[in-house]
């Protein structure tokens, strides 16, 4: 049941989000961090990889670190879903963006927890709570599900943190958000 009401909201927001009148990211001008990046699959990708694109990021202890900025260059196309009988907007990931797909990556931003599903899961925001995605209108791109590698109890709201895992993106799965960092751990 979690799930759907879950789903149902990222849909009504993902439609919200992207019938705006431009259909790139209104939050890519608030986006503007440094963070670095690195290399290594291990996921094994359901989407397909476009052209090799060098990866030109910073790396630090085997990850790449990237910002929210650099996740920004993603658009939204509308498609019918047969399961919510509406139509529904879905990320188009730009060449960069795949090039990070299965990568080990580092990002910092601000924490969401989610308190049901004991510490596994929680959302990496690139802006505090009161103006994410959620609550304050900031693009689908601005979120990452956090799939930590061991659970935590608890993380405080709003707490500015960085993690690294591996990124998986979600152009389908409408139970999930666009970015998922797999593995995910806290950087101390």
């Amino acid at each position: 049941m979690r799930r759907s009401i879950y789903a149902f909201l990222l849909l009504l927001v993902y439609s919200y989000a992207c019938n705006s009148p431009s259909n790139s990211s209104s939050s890519e001008q608030v986006l503007k961090s440094g963070v670095e990046k690195e290399e290594e699959p291990i996921i094994e990708e359901k989407i397909p990889k476009k052209e090799a694109i060098q990866l030109d990021y910073e790396q630090r202890d085997g990850y790449y670190v990237i910002t929210w900025e650099d996740l920004s260059d993603v658009t939204f196309e509308e498609k019918y879903n047969d399961e919510y009988e509406a139509m529904v907007s879905y990320p188009v990931f730009s060449e960069g963006i795949h090039a990070l797909n299965g990568k080990k990556i580092q990002i910092e931003g601000f924490i969401i927890p989610d308190t049901e599903t004991q510490g596994n899961l929680h959302v990496l925001s690139g802006l505090p709570f009161s103006s994410c995605f959620f609550c304050g209108g900031a693009g689908p791109e601005t979120v990452m599900d956090l799939n930590m590698k061991k659970a935590k109890k608890r993380f405080k709201t709003d707490s500015k943190m960085s993690f690294r895992g591996q990124l998986r993106l979600n152009d389908t799965d409408l139970y999930y958000l666009n970015y998922i960092l797999e593995n995910a751990e806290e950087v101390k």
